[in-house]
């Protein structure tokens, strides 16, 4: 790591509430990847409740046995059972 990124990484130059801020989002960042469990796209959509507009939310299989069947991206990134991508298993 190199610059600014080091620095708050070693709470140098900074509070140590902002470096562990910036770590607790740095960590979720892990979460942009796909999860190992989510499978291929069923061809459905469901509609966002949150989203401003009327914003249509693709549906995925989830292949984990403790899941239900279909998710979205969004709900799958919320999930317990979330595991990164190429990642041993989380359940």
């Amino acid at each position: 790591m190199i610059g600014r990124l080091w620095e708050l990484c070693r709470g140098v130059h900074c509070t140590r509430e902002q470096s562990e801020r910036y770590r607790q989002w740095w960590d979720g960042q892990a979460r942009l990847t796909p999860c190992q469990h989510q499978g291929p796209a069923t061809g459905d959509v469901r509609p966002c409740g949150s989203c401003p507009g009327r914003v249509a939310l693709k549906v995925f299989f989830c292949l984990h046995p403790a899941r239900p069947a279909t998710t979205t991206a969004q709900e799958c990134k919320l999930c317990p059972y979330w595991a990164a991508l190429n990642s041993p298993a989380n359940g």
